[in-house]
């Protein structure tokens, strides 16, 4: 549920997809690895794109440095 409450706030102030994984990031979570298993390729494919109108979804990130206190 963290992870989904992080992902809405971010959604709501990102108009970017790169915007959506910096503010992700500074909330504790980290995009997936590239290569990794699924839900990999499907987050990257979006990442690619850039398309503001497909952000990624709350499973493309994935636990990282603690969040900030």
């Amino acid at each position: 549920t963290e992870r989904l409450r992080a992902s809405n706030a971010c959604r709501a102030e990102s108009d970017s997809v790169e915007s959506l994984i910096a503010c992700m990031e500074r909330r504790g979570w980290t995009f997936v690895r590239r290569f990794g298993p699924f839900p990999s390729d499907v987050c990257w494919s979006v990442r690619q794109a850039a398309d503001p109108r497909r952000m990624p979804e709350p499973m493309c990130f994935e636990r990282g440095a603690p969040p900030p206190r």
